[in-house]
This record gives structure tokens, C-alpha cells and sequence, in this order.
């Protein structure tokens, strides 16, 4: 107080001038700083619709009510409408799909803004302007727009048509599917040749390409382990006079009898394969030489009990070695092969087994 006291009217009044123009000068700063703030505010607003309306989605936020009331310039032109429309009255998807889409849209906006989180979902339904209402694929992730106290008020979605994405899918999925069954064909064909190659046409036994692979584990199982294994060879007794005879349509018929009922009397763990001709090979597992010398008199018996009303009966004569351990399947096969000559000159219709080095048995 004092020093006011002391100062004089005219100096009070300059200090005061002085005061005012502070005043002003302060007044016009804020002025000028909030100008540049709402423009920038104005700037901002329109890069953010800049960047909506360019990115390639559509963008959309929908009120608590599932209304829209922002869309970009993509939702502009999919629902065929203004976004200026969306202040003339209230829109919902009930009015750009049909029932069953909309339906489900809503349900994933009440998700959204029930529980505060984002979902991300695919949905086919039609879009009621599209021509021909034709069905349409859409990929969204719809997400919570939250107040600044963190209160869900609204749904933010953006949305991809992937319609033609679908259908590529799809012929992609058909041309594996045929590729599949092509596949699968050209191996069962290949199974079947395969099968063929091994196979003899007319008896539908092995043929000799098949024996000696079944007939080389046989024997390494029998060096390994001890096993007993035995091969025999039988053939058609006089087969070739019998087709003169009678023909090789006859002929025939005759091989594949003889093939199936002595395939049938053997056991699953043995194999038999048509060798040649009127010549048959059988690979019997775990089998030594008396019991090869039993199933080969078995095998004669077989044959013997068909019969031909127009023809007769046939015979056969039986050859058997058993595996000792040593050498090849030519080898072996060799021997079982002498046993066969050995019975066709004892007369045929017998059995003979190999025993080295002299023929015996009988």
C-alpha cells in the first residue's frame, strides 16, 4: 500500500497501460494457439476419413443399437447409399441383408458390446441390392469403441468380400479331390499290374516271378532260426498227350482245376505259384522232409479225386528238397527238380524227396 501510496497518478497508470497490454497480448496468443488447434483437429478429421475411404475394406462403426453411423466410401457404394444418409434416419443391416445374415450380424455385435471384446468371424448371406441376390462371402473382425471412462458404446467392423477367394478355394479343393482320385486310381492300376506281373491268367496262382522272393525270406528265416522249409515241384502226368488228345481248351480247364484244389488243400502259410506248362512250385514253411513227403502225397490225392466226365482223371508226380542251409533258391529249386525227374521215371504218379547226394524215398 505504501508503495502505491507513493507512487504518483501518472505512474500508476502507465503500470496499468502496461498491464492491459500484457492482457491483450496474452488474450491474442490464446486466440491464435486455439485456431490452430481446431484446424488441425479439422486436418486430422479428414486424413482419418482419407484413409477409410482409401484402404481396400469396408469400415463401419454402428452405435449401441446396432445402427450405423459411420461408414466409409466402400459401405458407400456395397450399400448403394450416402454417408450423409446415415443423419436422415436410422440404418441397420436388416436393410443391405437378407434376414438370416443380418440376424447373425447382430448377435455379434450384442458379443461385442456385451462382453468389451473383439471377434473375428466369416458370414455368407446375400446383399438385397446386389443383382440376382446372389450369395456373398464376407471376412470380419468387428471390435468395442469404448468411451473415455472404458464403457463399451459402440461396434467398430471392418470387413473383406472374399466371395471370389471362396470360389477359388473351392476349384482348388475339387482339383486336389480329382488329383486324389486320380492318384488313387493310378496306384490301385498300378497294384493291379503289379498283381498281373505276378499273377498266372489262367490258373490265377502266383506265376514263377513271385516264388523266388517268398522263397528267399523263407530261406533266411530258415538259416536265422533253424526252421524247416521244403519245395515241390509236381506236373501233370502225360499232360501233353492229354492235349492232343482232347485240346488246349481242355487243356485248360484242366490246369485251372488242378490249380484251385490243390491251392485249397494247402495251408495259408504256404504258396503256390504255376511255374510253367503243366509244372507247379509250392514253397512249404516250417516243413521238413517227412512232412513235405506227406503233403505231397496229400497234393496227389487231390488231383487224383477230380474228375472229368468228358475226359477222365489226371495224375500227378511229385519232386521235394528240403533246405539245408546252403546255396541259392536256383540251387535248391534244382534239387527238387531231380526228385521230379526221378518220379517221372519210376513211372509217374509218385512222390520222390532229394536227399544229397543219391536220390532216395519214394
Amino acid at each position: 500500500m505504501d508503495e502505491f501510496e507513493n507512487k504518483s497518478k501518472q505512474e500508476l497508470a502507465e503500470e496499468i497501460r502496461h498491464l492491459l497490454e500484457k492482457v491483450s497480448i496474452l488474450k491474442g496468443t490464446c486466440a491464435h494457439a486455439y485456431d490452430i488447434s481446431k484446424r488441425a483437429l479439422i486436418v486430422s478429421e479428414e486424413l482419418i476419413n482419407y484413409y477409410y475411404d482409401n484402404i481396400p475394406a469396408y469400415v463401419y462403426i454402428k452405435d449401441s443399437q446396432s445402427n450405423y453411423f459411420f461408414v466409409n466410401k466402400s459401405c458407400e457404394r456395397l450399400f448403394a447409399m450416402n454417408r450423409e444418409d446415415l443423419s436422415k434416419r436410422e440404418y441397420n443391416d436388416f436393410d443391405f441383408f437378407d434376414v438370416k445374415m443380418a440376424e447373425r450380424l447382430r448377435e455379434k455385435d450384442r458379443f461385442v458390446l456385451d462382453t468389451g471384446e473383439s471377434i473375428e468371424f466369416e458370414e455368407v448371406g446375400q446383399l438385397l441390392m446386389a443383382k440376382g441376390a446372389e450369395e456373398r462371402h464376407y471376412l470380419l473382425l468387428a471390435f468395442p469403441l469404448k468411451d473415455v471412462e472404458g464403457n463399451t458404446v459402440g461396434v467398430c467392423g471392418f470387413s473383406h468380400d472374399i466371395t471370389r477367394f471362396k470360389q477359388v478355394e473351392k476349384e482348388l479343393q475339387l482339383m486336389n479331390k480329382k488329383l486324389r482320385l486320380s492318384q488313387e486310381e493310378l496306384e490301385k492300376k498300378n497294384e493291379e499290374l503289379c498283381r498281373l506281373s505276378l499273377t498266372d491268367s489262367l490258373t490265377g496262382l502266383l506265376n514263377r516271378r513271385a516264388i523266388e522272393p517268398l522263397a528267399e525270406r523263407a530261406m533266411a528265416r530258415s538259416r536265422r532260426s533253424g526252421y524247416s522249409v521244403s519245395l515241390l515241384i509236381f506236373d501233370i502226368d502225360y499232360f501233353k498227350q492229354f492235349n492232343d488228345q482232347y485240346g488246349h481248351v481242355a487243356g485248360d480247364r484242366v490246369l485251372a482245376a488242378a490249380a484251385k484244389e490243390v491251392g485249397n488243400s494247402i495251408r495259408i502259410t504256404d504258396s503256390i505259384v504255376r511255374w510253367g506248362g503243366e509244372e507247379f512250385v509250392v514253397l512249404a514253411t516250417d516243413t521238413d522232409l517227412v512232412q513235405a513227403v506227406q503233403l505231397a502225397n496229400k497234393i496227389r490225392q487231390v488231383v487224383a479225386a477230380i474228375s472229368f466226365e468228358d475226359m477222365g482223371g489226371i495224375t500227378v508226380s511229385v519232386g521235394l528238397a528240403q533246405y539245408n542251409g546252403k546255396g541259392d533258391f536256383r540251387q535248391w529249386l534244382k534239387c527238387a527238380d531231380r526228385a521230379l525227374y526221378q518220379a517221372k521215371g519210376r513211372g509217374r504218379n509218385c512222390t520222390v524227396a532229394y536227399s544229397d547226394p543219391l536220390l532216395g524215398g519214394g
